[in-house]
């Protein structure tokens, strides 16, 4: 018999909760809160449709841990922190890159906050270290 494990790499209701809170626009917030109880109604349903789920992240697998619905919520973390390490001349050469579509507003925020909060500090203590932004819908400037 075939089982179904549902891939859990987000919980929208959340995000799109937290967008419609920050939202300034009247009509786009109600629109935004609308799309956030709409998606916690199905995201609240779908684990009775599966037989298992994995999640991405603690806060997902937490998620699901507490709707105490049958089909079990195991975590699988979908990225790495990888050491920062100097080469010898003391000249960090480092590449990151984000991949993502920036055509969707989390990840446009998430961008924004690392770089307002996360990159002028590491790169004051870095300064080889470099940033790209790779994805669909990416625009330069």
């Amino acid at each position: 018999m075939q089982k179904i494990v549902l891939r859990a790499h987000n919980i929208e209701h959340l995000i799109w909760e937290r967008i419609a809170r920050n939202c300034s626009n009247p009509l786009k917030k109600c629109y935004l809160g609308h799309l956030s109880r709409t998606l916690k109604k199905f995201e609240r349903s779908v684990p009775s449709m599966v037989d298992g789920i994995a999640a991405i992240t603690g806060k997902d697998a937490d998620f699901f841990k507490s709707l105490l619905l049958k089909p079990p919520s195991s975590l699988f973390p979908s990225g790495s922190i990888l050491p920062i390490i100097p080469s010898p001349s003391g000249q960090l050469k480092s590449y990151h890159i984000y991949y993502r579509a920036m055509n969707w507003i989390p990840n446009q925020e998430g961008v924004r906050w690392f770089l307002d909060n996360v990159w002028p500090d590491l790169f004051r203590h870095y300064p080889g270290l470099r940033f790209h932004i790779a994805g669909g819908k990416c625009r330069h400037g």
